[in-house]
């Protein structure tokens, strides 16, 4: 009896196990579907929280600033569906003297990543592109007097100052936004207004798998966490065809002066450096460090990026190519070639058009044409008529670093964003190339290659 009792008692206490259990993995599954409900439930019509920041919340802002900002709040927006890609964002006043600021039917789907078609059936060329597609700002302007904006109500300070409304991807995760509202003082243009919100994650992934026909759940962790692909191979044969190639020169100075111009002027304060930055070569140094730029989508200097800028302090060479792009079209492509303590290494920036390169002095950089790295990535800045002209998949041009095995190099890891290309306006077949920073703080690299005559 005692034997019995005994084994009745284990296998009560095994049934009890096995019940606890299957009542851990239930509340486990509840707890699991109720969060991916909530993180990506949508409606027709959300109401979403508009962050804002007050001056001395955000001190390491590099904006050039209104005497009107942070006297207008819009801490919600109505977030309208139209229809398929296409949504309305209605930022409501948050007080008395604010307007109601209006963005009319626009295709968010030209600021959702896609891919070039060419790319499609190469798992690790998808992978850089989209990639770097969302981990690239994107910032969309348009003028007041656009059909897409609507300014009523408030003061009309807003209705009759704002001259241009944005909105903007962040570099950042998934579904983090900005609007930024501007006028102008004394000639220049100033933030009156910003706000950082999160693009519904459900209308994300639905637009994502329309724009890439990939599904969402083999992509959405590196999309929406800070995930490089470290390693994966770029075949950029792929992405173009050589046709004919010029070994060159390449001359680069470390100790040329640094410049600072354009929006370098602002974000030079959120330079980290033990040692005032003088020459090219100041930037080398390892104490060298920048404003990390964090979620919502604000600078913080107490949170420093570092570089790798040692991978760059050996240009030996270049080649200049012409090249056929995947639709056909004849473009240009530079090549700088490295050599590292690892072996040689090659940074590429294809697929620009050399005849639509502004002609500019070198002080005068900024105005040359910025090239983000990553393949088929949108332009920093560009209006919204340019975009629907020419979407993001469309574009031939690619950058990036690779090692000898043709593997992709980190590039946020190097704290290089990009390129600024121009031509010589006193030598025609001069090229200018700027290496710009981790966020475009500076250019740290300045390039010389003289071309072959055409």
């Amino acid at each position: 009896m005692k034997n019995i009792r005994e084994k009745g008692m284990q296998v009560l206490k095994r049934n009890k196990i096995k019940v606890s259990i299957l009542i851990l993995v239930i509340l486990l599954s509840a707890a699991v579907t109720v969060y991916f409900y909530n993180r990506y439930h949508t409606k027709p019509l959300m109401i979403l929280h508009v962050k804002e920041y007050k001056p001395n919340e955000y001190p390491d802002n590099p904006a050039s600033l209104s005497r009107q900002h942070g006297k207008y709040s819009h801490e919600k927006l109505q977030l309208k569906k139209e229809n398929g890609s296409h949504f309305t964002f209605t930022f409501l006043p948050g007080n008395k003297e604010s307007a109601t600021i209006t963005f009319k039917n626009i295709d968010v789907s030209l600021m959702t990543p896609s891919i070039p078609a060419c790319v499609k059936d190469n798992p690790d060329l998808t992978r850089i592109s989209l990639t770097d597609r969302q981990w690239n700002r994107q910032q969309v302007s348009f003028e007041s007097n656009s059909p897409h904006i609507e300014i009523t109500g408030g003061d009309r300070f807003e209705k009759n100052n704002i001259y241009r409304a944005e909105l903007a991807k962040n570099c950042l995760n998934a579904g983090l936004w900005e609007v930024l509202l501007f006028n102008r003082e004394n000639g220049k243009k100033t933030l009156i207004y910003q706000g950082w919100f999160t693009f519904p994650l459900g209308h994300y992934k639905e637009i994502f798998e329309k724009n890439t026909g990939l599904a969402y759940r083999n992509h959405w962790y590196y999309l929406e966490h800070w995930f490089d692909p470290e390693g994966t191979v770029v075949d950029v044969n792929q992405l173009r065809e050589v046709i004919h190639s010029h070994p060159l020169k390449v001359q680069s100075d470390f100790e040329e002066s640094a410049v600072f111009d354009g929006e370098q002027v602002n974000k030079k304060k959120n330079i980290i450096a033990e040692h005032t930055i003088h020459q090219f070569k100041d930037y080398y140094q390892e104490n060298v460090k920048f404003s990390t730029f964090l979620p919502p989508g604000i600078y913080r200097k107490d949170k420093p990026w570092d570089n790798e800028y040692q991978l760059i302090s050996n240009p030996t060479s270049a080649t200049f190519s012409e090249i056929k792009t995947p639709d056909g079209m004849s473009r240009q492509e530079v090549v700088i070639h490295y050599q590292g303590k690892d072996g040689p290494y090659d940074f590429y920036l294809s697929g620009f058009d050399k005849a639509k390169l502004p002609r500019i002095e070198p002080q005068n950089y900024a105005d040359g044409n910025l090239h983000l790295m990553g393949i088929g990535t949108a332009p920093l800045k560009q209006s919204y008529y340019d975009l629907k002209n020419t979407p993001p998949e469309s574009r031939a041009e690619f950058s990036v670093f690779l090692n000898q095995q043709n593997k992709w190099i980190n590039h946020h890891d190097m704290a290089i964003d990009g390129t600024i290309l121009f031509l010589d306006k006193r030598q025609p077949n001069l090229l200018h190339m700027y290496l710009v920073s981790y966020e475009r703080h500076a250019v740290v690299a300045h390039y010389l290659i003289k071309l072959p005559d055409a």
